[in-house]
């Protein structure tokens, strides 16, 4: 099936490649030729290449035999362009490119300058090609269809965080999203990707706020003390124009994606950001939304649900749990429960935690409170300790698919001690149902300690002093 899928995935990438005119003849000529009779996949692919004069069998081939899909590198002197390629990995404990030199047959599309796009083949370990107008601009994988990730030099992410604009949502996006990879890769310092955050104050894409708050919250879990309320700050003065541009209610005739944008931001500002303000108006606004649940956007409820328990006191505790109990609506019910992981104090994370283990919660959702209360940075750790304690109670309580799911948090447990501690613990508790999924659990968390001891006194450095008052 991961072959299926990793195929039909290639295939886009080449479609873009080769114009869906040109492609389209290559699937015409297959289903002529062998239409009424037996085919093998990699007639389709022949039949692709004859009709194009394109290398397709050789690119599928380099695709589908081995793991894995490249990091390409991108630098330029001047309209001078070259790209690299290498297997991507985001840990450092794998092999190295010495003793897995794994190369494909990339199809890359290039925008360099104002033209129209430029299609690269790249067939071996590097390629240096001239493209005009590289040195005014350059984005690679334009169209946003290519299966790989791609790192920048700083003068080019530089370059694209002045013209984010001229870049459509899906590639605004991905350059985010490739960018936080090669950061935890450490391919890319990760002051990089804060710059490059910083050029997002006037984005409206979902998708791409989405994104751009996952690798901010990635950020932020590296990070404590002053340098932490320094990143929040920035945090703030990234979304704060955003929410001025949106507000906190819909207009008439707006779309679906600007409600969605709208609930993303304000989770970043009221979460991420700790705005006061924000988090001020949440309580109104959930206050109203108590009187009467129809008079606020879904997706500004859910916002403000998650903005309270981050910023919570033991009465809206209280009340959630009061809500969740007795919510006629599942998914309101459901929604409050979640909630309840997302306080920051330690004793009403001792009542979440027990609840887990009672019929207060069914053992359906409690994996899922569990994991939510280890991705909590105020009670992670608090968390881990319990897991540890009750054990046993827990593996006969929950489903057995769920065990390895909800270890999925230990991922934010970043400090080198604390991944010891877990790795040993998982070493004598085996999970034998997901083995491999605790596995790059394992793996996850090495990555994300490796970011922390790696990057966070740069990323201290690199943040603007708190402004007085």
């Amino acid at each position: 099936v991961l072959t299926y899928q990793k195929g039909a995935s290639v295939l886009r990438m080449i479609e873009q490649y080769l114009g869906t005119d040109r492609f389209r003849e290559g699937i015409r000529l297959y289903l002529s030729t062998r239409a009424y009779g037996n085919a093998e996949t990699t007639d389709l692919w022949d039949a692709i290449e004859e009709a194009t004069g394109d290398p397709v069998r050789r690119i599928m081939d380099s695709w589908i035999s081995q793991g894995g899909y490249p990091l390409i590198g991108v630098s330029a002197d001047g309209d001078q362009v070259t790209l690299t390629q290498e297997r991507f990995r985001f840990s450092t404990g794998s092999p190295d490119a010495t003793t897995d030199p794994a190369t494909w047959a990339v199809p890359i599309v290039v925008q360099a300058g104002a033209g129209d796009p430029t299609k690269v083949l790249l067939d071996g370990p590097s390629t240096t090609v001239h493209l005009p107008g590289a040195s005014d601009h350059l984005l690679v994988n334009a169209g946003g269809h290519g299966f790989y990730r791609v790192s920048y030099t700083a003068e080019l992410l530089a370059s694209l965080r002045g013209r984010l604009s001229d870049l459509a949502p899906v590639e605004r996006a991905l350059l985010v999203e490739d960018t936080w990879a090669s950061v935890l890769s450490g391919a890319t310092p990760a002051h990089e990707l804060v710059e490059l955050a910083s050029g997002f104050e006037d984005e409206t894409d979902p998708t791409v706020w989405a994104v751009l708050a996952a690798a901010l919250g990635g950020i932020d879990r590296i990070l404590d003390g002053e340098p932490r309320q320094r990143f929040q700050a920035f945090v703030r003065a990234l979304a704060g124009p955003a929410l001025e541009r949106l507000g906190w209610e819909p207009t008439p005739g707006e779309d679906d994606l600007t409600r969605q944008a709208r609930g993303t931001v304000l989770s970043t500002l009221g979460v991420l950001g700790a705005d006061r303000g924000v988090q001020a108006r949440a309580r109104e606004t959930h206050d109203a939304y108590v009187a009467d649940a129809g008079s606020i956007d879904p997706n500004v409820a859910g916002a403000v649900v998650g903005i309270i328990a981050a910023s919570g006191t033991e009465d809206d505790h209280a009340a959630f749990l009061d809500r969740f109990r007795s919510s006629s609506s599942p998914q309101e019910a459901l929604r409050y429960l979640y909630a309840l992981a997302g306080f920051p104090q330690r004793d009403l994370a001792d009542k979440t935690l027990a609840m887990t283990l009672t019929d207060d919660i069914r053992s359906q959702n409690a994996p899922f409170v569990l994991l939510l209360l280890l991705g909590n940075r105020a009670v992670n750790e608090q968390a881990w300790e319990f897991i540890k304690g009750e054990w046993d109670a827990i593996v006969e309580r929950l489903p057995d698919n769920s065990i390895s799911r909800l270890l999925g948090g230990v991922t934010t447990l970043n400090r080198p001690e604390l991944a010891a501690d877990v790795a040993a613990f998982l070493a004598d508790h085996p999970v034998p149902q997901g083995t491999r999924t605790v596995e790059q659990h394992l793996e996850r968390l090495r990555v994300n300690v490796a970011l922390r001891v790696r990057e966070a006194d740069a990323v201290t450095a690199a943040l603007p002093p708190l402004s007085e008052g």
